[in-house]
């Protein structure tokens, strides 16, 4: 997701700056801008391909005549590069942003016509001279990519976003009426109308074309329903087939990326399917499952997408079967979910080779304390297991799987990221090295930390105002879905419990162990509250809350009263980012984590410090969980069984679908 903004026609001083830093959060790795005396363009990258300066938008042609932003990916580009090459074209990037400047040239508007993929983009043409220059938008067939412009007296103003034509200055936010009987009527605004008077949106499949003449909009693709006609008499056989290719072809090619790839897995059939498409087209890649308590037949399917390895797997029996039917085990011991003694027996003189050490979230205190995969390790080596296997599965074992050559051993070759040990029992660390260079010793850092957090990583806490009326939780029968806390565990059982109502609303119950939970999402702003219950906390009274909530990091809030979690929520929203417990209506103790809502820019040892006051208060408050910041942190991940909430409400895992 990049932003990219601009003015046609316009003399605005500070406009554009103003704009291009009201999209920083979309484009954090760069941004760029360009100006003359008829057009301003500028923009912030998110970069996924090139991420060299050559990538650098604006981006211009030889001459700097032609100059390109664009938000987006389009697929075939490698395609269209080779014809271009083959007629004597050269490039100076791996960007698609050259490749559709080039095309630019060589096919004029039409180019669009030729690109899959989504984009929002924007091409200035100055080749025919002063009053002749001419500005091209266009957006993506299907409108993936937003791109929202408005006319004014003298030119034409444009964003990725409304919030930078607001920031502009040229832009009244006034409300468009008809807009609004459609949003109250239908739910939402047909476009091009937007919410505000004179502001539009560029439909998809549409350019738009801006020159000293006036300004054209014109369609460029359209949908035939019947354009395959021959659909209905083909067999169905052939038809799969067609499907299964044009699948596969689809996910290849957006699998084109110089930055890490991922994908979201909920275990439905679409997101099954793409991962496993994504595990077939990764050639050399390695896939990393996440199959929490998946066995039988649907562990086979998994496993024949092409997914080898797990690190969810919370029983011996479990974690065996996977093993046993060919994946790698990754052994887990996080600060919240703990799985190394219970999974320990499976590493044996014949599966060693196959298993792995992780953590999956650990805690600033357990860092500090017992350190991060050093500290299983040590534990492994408590628990029995000899202590240069336990190093094995927490190198070599990691490195030839993930197929990090030239990582994981001591041996000619290898880079000397290296530990050196003056107790193998205890693990005990005197030295550290990154490629051969001391970097720690007697555990002391010997480098100094550089970079403050950007513009686009603070203030990131972005809440629709409500009261704390919108907490409560009306009741719908005598029992209600409770979402049940398995200690030492990432995974969560759905109970029917018979809930205390009063006046139709249903309350906390402390005798019960059963606590409110809410789910505030804090990154647009769009109002959503989730409310259910949670059994397992353990608190007689109070609050806590969090901004750090896997996977969509919205706050999440747990507590004895309403009155309470919403002083915790607000006190996250105050703080713009942190833990929070709070009693009787006041904040007793907080950690800001100001950087991205997930982060201390403070030394650890403060940090950790403040974490044990929190986990000390919490238990004064009731709760017996270790880590209870960690464990309130998973209930709202969806795609681990068996209830969560999120923002949109309570999700049953198993069945695949809100409550």
């Amino acid at each position: 997701m990049c932003g990219i903004a601009g003015t046609w026609g316009l003399r605005a001083d500070g406009a554009l700056e103003a704009m291009v830093n009201s999209l920083d959060h979309r484009g954090p790795d760069d941004r760029g801008s360009y100006r003359d005396e008829v057009v301003a363009l500028g923009m912030t990258r998110l970069a996924i391909l090139d991420l060299s300066p050559a990538g650098h938008q604006p981006m211009g042609n030889q001459d700097g005549t032609v100059q390109i932003i664009y938000n987006g990916e389009t697929y075939n580009f490698l395609q269209e590069r080779l014809l271009l090459e083959r007629t004597g074209h050269a490039f100076h990037s791996s960007s698609d942003t050259e490749v559709l400047l080039r095309m630019y040239e060589v096919y004029g508007d039409a180019f669009v016509q030729r690109l899959r993929g989504m984009f929002a983009l924007a091409i200035y043409d100055r080749r025919a001279g002063p009053g002749r220059e001419r500005l091209l938008l266009a957006r993506d067939h299907l409108g993936i990519k937003p791109l929202l412009y408005t006319e004014t007296s003298s030119g034409l103003v444009f964003a990725s976003e409304m919030k930078a034509l607001l920031a502009s200055g040229l832009v009244a936010p006034e409300i468009d009426p008809e807009a609004l009987r459609q949003l109250l009527t239908f739910g939402s605004v047909r476009q091009p109308r937007t919410m505000l008077k004179g502001v539009q949106m560029l439909l998809p499949a549409h350019w738009l074309v801006a020159q000293e003449s006036g300004i054209r909009i014109e369609r460029y693709w359209s949908l035939s329903a019947d354009r395959r006609p021959d659909l209905k008499s083909r067999p169905y056989e052939e038809l799969v087939d067609e499907l299964s290719a044009t699948l596969q072809e689809t996910v290849r090619l957006q699998m084109i990326s110089d930055v890490p790839l991922g994908a979201f897995l909920s275990g439905g059939i679409d997101s099954s399917v793409l991962v496993a498409l994504m595990a077939r087209s990764a050639g050399g890649r390695v896939v990393d499952g996440h199959a929490p308590e998946v066995t039988g037949k649907e562990l086979n399917a998994y496993i024949a997408a092409g997914i080898y390895s797990d690190h969810e797997s919370v029983s011996l029996d479990e974690a065996r079967e996977k093993l046993r039917r060919g994946m790698r085990i990754m052994i887990r011991e996080g600060s919240s979910e703990k799985n190394l003694e219970a999974l320990l027996p499976l590493v044996t003189d014949k599966t060693y080779k196959r298993c792995m050490f992780v953590v999956d979230d650990r805690s600033c205190i357990d860092l500090y304390m017992d350190g991060d995969i050093d500290g299983v390790v040590r534990k492994a080596i408590k628990l029995g297991l000899e202590p240069v296997r336990a190093i094995q599965l927490a190198t070599i074992n990691t490195a030839e799987y993930f197929r990090l050559n030239r990582l994981g051993a001591v041996a000619p070759g290898y880079l000397a990221n290296l530990i050196v040990l003056s107790d193998l029992s205890r693990l005990q660390i005197d030295m550290v090295f990154h490629r051969g260079r001391l970097v720690a010793a007697e555990g002391k850092g010997l480098f100094t930390l550089r970079q403050a957090a950007g513009k686009g990583l603070i203030n990131t806490v972005h809440i629709r105002p409500f009261t704390v009326e919108a907490l409560r939780l009306k009741a719908g029968g005598e029992t209600l879905p409770v979402i049940e806390i398995v200690p030492g565990q990432i995974i969560t059982r759905k109970r029917m419990e018979k809930v205390r109502v009063i006046d139709g609303e249903v309350l906390p119950d402390t005798g019960r162990d059963i606590l409110k939970l809410v789910v505030v999402e804090r990154h647009r702003a769009n109002g959503n509250i989730g409310v259910g219950l949670v059994m397992g906390f353990g608190l007689k009274r109070g609050a806590l809350a969090s901004s750090i909530a896997h996977d969509s990091h919205n706050i999440v809030a747990v507590g004895a009263s309403d009155g309470d979690i919403f002083t915790a929520v607000r006190e996250v929203e105050r703080l713009q980012g942190g833990l929070v417990i709070a009693a009787g209506g006041k904040v007793k103790a907080t950690l800001p984590l100001p950087i991205a809502g997930l982060m201390s820019d403070e030394p650890m040892i403060e940090v950790a410090d403040k974490l044990e006051k929190l986990g000390t208060l919490a238990r004064d408050l009731g709760t017996g969980l270790h880590s209870p910041f960690a464990t309130l942190s998973f209930l709202t991940l969806p795609v681990i069984p068996e209830l969560r909430l999120t923002d949109l409400g309570l999700v049953d895992v198993i069945e695949n679908r809100l409550l």
